[in-house]
């Protein structure tokens, strides 16, 4: 089963294998996301608010939610915000993050 990640505001739609994590998925299909830990949760640049899902997230780790207590926005009792390379969604979820873009390729970059 494939689930349907919904990257706004872009409007980026990207298949998330099972057990695979945002960041993962969004890489695998060819888009850069923020990030600067490389995928350990501690940097917090990776992090997105979740504006829908389809079914619950699994829980946020202890070390997930350390690392989000860093950001200003971040609420004991709410769960939306959360880290892009710890999410390992179940269901089709949207979510806002800016600078998602396509990864450009070596070379084919237009100089006008």
């Amino acid at each position: 089963m494939t689930i349907r990640l919904t990257v706004q505001p872009a409007g980026i739609e990207i298949d998330v294998e099972p057990g695979e994590s945002l960041l993962e998925a969004a890489e695998r299909a060819g888009y850069s996301w923020p990030s600067v830990c490389g995928r350990q949760g501690v940097c917090s640049t990776c992090s997105v608010l979740v504006l829908s899902a389809n079914e619950a997230l699994p829980a946020a780790s202890s070390s997930e939610r350390e690392t989000l207590q860093m950001l200003p926005a971040f609420r004991d009792d709410d769960d939306s915000l959360r880290l892009g390379c710890q999410i390992r969604p179940s269901a089709d979820l949207a979510v806002r993050k800016l600078g998602v873009r396509p990864i450009e390729v070596a070379g084919c970059e237009s100089d006008g």
